[in-house]
């Protein structure tokens, strides 16, 4: 599927222990954000399908890809998945994180650089990968 037919996405970023997930609007638009268990992946991904029906699945193909596309290409009823090159999305999710969560109080004092995430940006990242996946930077289609 061309990702300029796709308008919804589940936008997957795998990983060893935990998983950050998504579904993203072609305008950009965050509809779902959340980190999971690497375990819940399957089961979480069931559900959302069934909530938002997506027209296509991403996934980040860096850790553990290759185990969480083959437990998701072994479930009936899915949309297509595809790959896209997660390079460096953490450390622009970081920045997502920033802008989206400005600083109030006594931390506008604390340098932007030395800004901490509350919790994990890993729920960022779909929102990352989104942008990269309707910009036209999908790695390989239908994979």
């Amino acid at each position: 599927m061309m990702s300029d037919l796709v308008n919804l996405i589940l936008v997957i970023d795998p990983g060893s222990a935990k998983v950050g997930i998504g579904v993203v609007n072609r305008s950009g638009e965050t509809l779902y954000r959340d980190v999971i268990p690497a375990g819940e992946l399957v089961a979480t991904v069931v559900s959302i399908n069934t909530r938002f029906k997506p027209d296509a699945i991403i996934c980040g193909n860096g850790t553990r890809s290759a185990d969480a596309c083959s437990s998701l290409r072994a479930i009936d009823g899915l949309p297509p998945l595809s790959l896209i090159d997660e390079a460096h999305s953490t450390e622009e999710a970081r920045t997502l994180w920033l802008s989206e969560n400005p600083a109030r109080g006594l931390k506008r004092l604390i340098p932007r650089s030395l800004r901490v995430p509350d919790g994990p940006v890993d729920a960022y990242v779909p929102q990352v990968l989104a942008a990269r996946y309707f910009g036209g930077a999908s790695k390989t289609e239908g994979e």
